[in-house]
């Protein structure tokens, strides 16, 4: 998929950047504003926001750590099969 392709092309820059802007524009038709988007990166909590971002996923061990929501490992914390009401240790 197209998409697929140009999120995997994206770099943490870019992507915190993209985020930034998301979290900042306030209404959907502004994210289409060319004009809006490059106003907002001048205004004082776009940049706060960004190194926020950047902070969040900077620590490239961090972001290997990160699993997608609701990814569990099959083993889990304690082993299979050791969930409560398994056998396993409560």
């Amino acid at each position: 998929m197209v998409l697929e392709a140009d999120n995997e092309a994206m770099d943490l820059l870019q992507a915190c950047r993209q985020l930034s802007r998301l979290l900042l524009t306030e209404r959907y038709e502004l994210l289409l504003d060319a004009a809006y988007q490059v106003r907002l990166t001048y205004e004082p909590i776009y940049r706060p926001v960004l190194d926020h971002c950047m902070s969040e996923l900077r620590d490239s061990a961090r972001l290997g750590r990160l699993e997608p929501a609701g990814h569990q490992d099959d083993a889990g914390p304690r082993g299979p099969g050791a969930g409560a009401g398994e056998g396993g240790p409560v």
